[in-house]
């Protein structure tokens, strides 16, 4: 689906996360006593690093999904992508959409927080990653019917 240059891109512009940004509940406090658990409650640190990785494996899991059709308004995307990063992602299915090509595989990512901001109470990720794609692969579609129900060209671009 892309030339190595922009998934560098990609990756480089999605760096910086909001960890919980972009939740829609409230910020307010718990209206009741919360239950103790087995497990202690991570510190504040520990939660932001948790929530940067849920996103950013959650913004690829969205674009894996949508490149399946090359579906630039699926909903998932902005879910975890906002700003550089999803215009990104949306012009790159915009692009495969016009010129009829879907991405069909796996992508593997192993994602790592390297940086929070502020230290105290984070609200910023820095995530590294290095994006492997070799079996993610783009197909042309064609009047041919993919065992997965898409038409798509078994040929590699």
């Amino acid at each position: 689906m892309f030339t190595r240059p922009v998934l560098v891109g990609l990756v480089a512009a999605s760096v910086m996360l909001g960890a919980g940004c972009t939740s829609d509940k409230p910020k307010s406090a718990p209206t009741s006593a919360p239950t103790p658990s087995a497990t202690p409650s991570l510190g504040p640190s520990a939660a932001a690093e948790r929530d940067a990785l849920i996103a950013y494996r959650g913004m690829w899991s969205a674009f894996v999904e949508a490149a399946k059709t090359s579906d630039p308004e699926a909903p998932d995307l902005n879910k975890y992508a906002t700003g550089n990063a999803l215009r990104l992602i949306s012009s790159a299915l915009y692009t495969n959409r016009s010129q009829d090509v879907v991405t069909l595989g796996e992508l593997k990512i192993d994602p790592k927080v390297t940086a929070l901001k502020p230290s105290d109470a984070p609200t910023e990720a820095s995530v590294l990653d290095c994006v492997n794609d070799e079996k993610w692969l783009e197909h042309k579609k064609s009047p041919l019917c993919h065992p997965w129900g898409r038409q798509v060209d078994l040929l590699k671009l």
